[in-house]
C-alpha cells in the first residue's frame, strides 16, 4: 500500500494519478516547517506541493525539477533542524484565515454539506433533512449526500466548494464522538473548533456525553474545508431523538459560522 512508504524509499514527483503515502505527508510537513506552503498536509502530492518543492529547490540552489530524490532529501536533512518545531505554515495560515472574518469570501451565504455515513439509513437521512431545513432558515446553502460512498462525499464537497462538511453516523456506545482532521504534525484548526462547538451542543442536551478526537480518515483529509464526522451515541430510532440531534447539530454549525463571520477566534482547547 502507498501509505506504508517511508520518505526516501522512492522518488516523489508529479504524476497522474497523484502519488499518495506517508512519505508524501512527511515531505509536506518538512516543507511547511521551512516556510514553503504546500497546502493541506494530506499525503497527496498535488500541484501545490510540487510548487512548494520547486521553491525549496530554487532557494537551496538545486535544480528546480520538482523531483524529490536523494539530493533534495540531503538538502532537507541539512536545513530541517533550523525550521523550528511549531505547527508549520499551513496550520498557521488556516487559523489566520478563520480570524480575518473573510473565510467565506464573496459567497452570499456559507455552503454546507451534510452527509450520511451509511447506505439506506432513513434515520440519518431524516436528521440530515431536519438540519438542512433549520440551516436554510438561516440562509445557509445546504446539500445532502444520502449514501456512504466516501469518495463521492469528497468529490461532491470539493466541487461544491463547501465551507463546512458534516458527516453523521451512529453507534451503540456510551458517548458520541466528533472527529476532525489531525496528524502528529498538522491540526485543522477550523475542523477542531467546529467539532468542539458540536460536542458542546450535544452535551448540552443532557442526554449525551460527546468527545472530540483528531483522526486521519480519508474524508477528513481530502475535503478542502473544515470537516467533521459526528458519530451519535445510539441509533436515533425515535422521532424525538432525531429532532434533538438535528437541533443540536444545526445550532452548532450556525454558531460556528456566525463566530467565523464576525472574525472571532474559533474556540479551541487542547
Amino acid at each position: 500500500m502507498e501509505a506504508a512508504w517511508n520518505l526516501g524509499s522512492r522518488l516523489l514527483y508529479f504524476t497522474s494519478p497523484q502519488l499518495r503515502g506517508n512519505d508524501v505527508a512527511v515531505l509536506q510537513d518538512q516543507l511547511a516547517k521551512l516556510g514553503f506552503d504546500c497546502g493541506r498536509i494530506d499525503g497527496i502530492l498535488g500541484p501545490k506541493s510540487i510548487r512548494a518543492l520547486i521553491d525549496f529547490q530554487s532557494n537551496f540552489g538545486l535544480a528546480p525539477d520538482g523531483i524529490c530524490g536523494p539530493e533534495t532529501l540531503r538538502a532537507l536533512d541539512r536545513v530541517i533542524g533550523h525550521g523550528g518545531d511549531g505547527p508549520g505554515i499551513v496550520t498557521v495560515r488556516e487559523y489566520e484565515e478563520l480570524l480575518r472574518g473573510d473565510f467565506f469570501g464573496a459567497s452570499a451565504s456559507p455552503r454546507i454539506v451534510i452527509a450520511t455515513m451509511r447506505d439506506q439509513s432513513p434515520q440519518l437521512v431524516h436528521i440530515a433533512q431536519k438540519i438542512s431545513r433549520q440551516l436554510h432558515d438561516k440562509s445557509e446553502q445546504v446539500i445532502i449526500i444520502d449514501h456512504a460512498d466516501i469518495n463521492d462525499h469528497i468529490r461532491t464537497a470539493n466541487a461544491f466548494e463547501a465551507h463546512v462538511y458534516l458527516g453523521i453516523d451512529y453507534v451503540n456506545a456510551d458517548e458520541s464522538v466528533v472527529a476532525y482532521y489531525e496528524t502528529p504534525t498538522f491540526v485543522s484548526q477550523g475542523g477542531r473548533s467546529l467539532a468542539q462547538q458540536v460536542a458542546a451542543q450535544l452535551s448540552a442536551t443532557g442526554d449525551n456525553v460527546a468527545r472530540v478526537v483528531g483522526m486521519r480518515l480519508p474524508v477528513l483529509r481530502e475535503t478542502r474545508m473544515p470537516a467533521i464526522i459526528c458519530t451519535l451515541d445510539h441509533s436515533p430510532m425515535l422521532e424525538d431523538d432525531r429532532a434533538t440531534y438535528a437541533h443540536a447539530l444545526a445550532n452548532a454549525v450556525s454558531a460556528w459560522v456566525s463566530r467565523i463571520t464576525e472574525g472571532s477566534p474559533p474556540a479551541s482547547t487542547d
